[in-house]
């Protein structure tokens, strides 16, 4: 399983842009996420080995405010690429500790357009599966 990005909430693009050893030339895109009240920042390594999703609230209806108030940055969630998000989903269902999340879709260009995600939370981490459609 690949590794598709790595998901880091902050209160800021430029606060997360002080402690990560990224540069803002490393921003590839923003996006509106209405569906959780967030603003995405899409950002490249400098190898373009690994995306960063700087996931930042826009208000206290956000899906990540109350991570941002207590963590104010902080590694949120690991994502992987998935062939089919229904399998990927199965995967944790039989397991002790592992309960199914939310699935949406979002439209991500620099991830190809739309794609589905679906979250797992399982034991302690918080797992995002990615399916381009």
């Amino acid at each position: 399983m690949l590794i598709h990005h790595l998901g880091i909430v902050a209160q800021s693009l430029d606060e997360a842009l002080n402690c990560l050893p990224l540069e803002k030339y490393a921003l590839v895109e923003e996006v509106y996420d209405d569906k959780q009240n967030n603003i995405l920042y899409f950002l490249k390594s400098e190898d373009s080995s690994v995306f960063f999703e700087i996931v930042v609230p826009i208000d206290d209806n956000s899906s990540v405010k109350q991570f941002s108030l207590k963590q104010k940055i902080g590694l949120h969630h690991l994502a992987f690429k998935s062939e089919s998000i229904t399998n990927s989903l199965k995967y944790h269902q039989e397991k002790k500790g592992n309960f199914q999340l939310k699935q949406y879709e979002i439209n991500v260009d620099v991830f190809g357009g739309k794609i589905k995600t679906g979250f797992v939370f399982a034991n302690g981490i918080l797992i995002e599966y990615v399916e381009n459609v």
